[in-house]
């Protein structure tokens, strides 16, 4: 469901890879739960190009993951989530909302 890798570099964001292509709400608890493990405050990179199939639960999960990870976040650390290979389907929602800037929409 979800893949982590570790950064690299001192200087890259370690990456969480969404490996399901639906995110809705028939499975967004499980898939939050799953993310949770991963977050602790670090810059992280959410890879979404798997994702096809997105609706508002799909928002909540990335939303709550940034929060979440924010909280986390200590010194040194900005607790950022950068999404990246949206759907054009999750953009369309994100900006209905206003929330892309929020979710970190790249």
């Amino acid at each position: 469901m979800i893949r982590h890798e570790t950064a690299v570099a001192a200087d890259t964001a370690s990456r969480l890879i969404v490996e399901v292509a639906a995110v809705t709400l028939k499975n967004a608890h499980a898939l939050w739960e799953a993310g949770r493990a991963f977050l602790d405050g670090g810059e992280k990179i959410v890879d979404l190009l798997v994702v096809k199939e997105v609706d508002s639960a799909t928002l909540a999960v990335l939303l709550e993951w940034q929060r979440e990870n924010r909280a986390l976040a200590g010194e040194g650390k900005t607790g950022a989530l950068r999404l990246v290979d949206a759907p054009a389907n999750l953009i369309t929602l994100a900006e209905l909302y206003g929330l892309r800037e929020a979710m970190g929409l790249v």
